[in-house]
C-alpha cells in the first residue's frame, strides 16, 4: 500500500472512533474532544503530520454548517438520527472524505 493509502486507512479508523453518532462526519464537539484525548490527538497528528493549530484551522476551513449546506453531499442524511439532525442544524460538521481529499 502507498503512504497515502496507509494515511487514509489510519484516518478512517480514527474518524470512525471519534464519530460517536455514525453520521459520516465529525461535529465541532467531536473535533474539540479529540484534542483533549492524547491518544486520539497523537494518532491524528501522526497520520496528517499537522500540528494542533493547523488541524483546528483545517477544520474551520473545510467544515460546513449543519445539514442545510450539506444536502448536496453524497452522504447527507444517510446516517442521520433525530439528535444528529438537530445538532447538525446548529454546528459545523466535517465530512471524512472532504478532509482526506484535502490531504492529497
Amino acid at each position: 500500500a502507498s503512504e497515502y493509502q496507509r494515511r487514509v486507512h489510519r484516518l478512517m479508523a480514527l474518524f470512525k472512533d471519534i464519530d460517536k453518532d455514525n453520521s459520516g462526519s465529525i461535529s465541532e464537539d467531536e473535533w474539540a474532544k479529540l484534542f483533549h484525548d492524547p491518544g486520539l490527538y497523537h494518532e491524528l497528528h501522526a497520520a496528517t503530520s499537522l500540528g494542533e493549530r493547523d488541524l483546528r484551522d483545517l477544520f474551520k476551513c473545510l467544515a460546513t454548517l449543519g445539514h442545510s449546506d450539506d444536502d448536496d453531499h453524497p452522504s447527507a442524511g444517510r446516517h442521520r438520527t433525530a439528535s444528529s439532525q438537530s445538532l447538525a442544524a446548529t454546528q459545523k460538521v466535517l465530512y471524512y472524505d472532504k478532509f482526506i481529499e484535502h490531504l492529497r
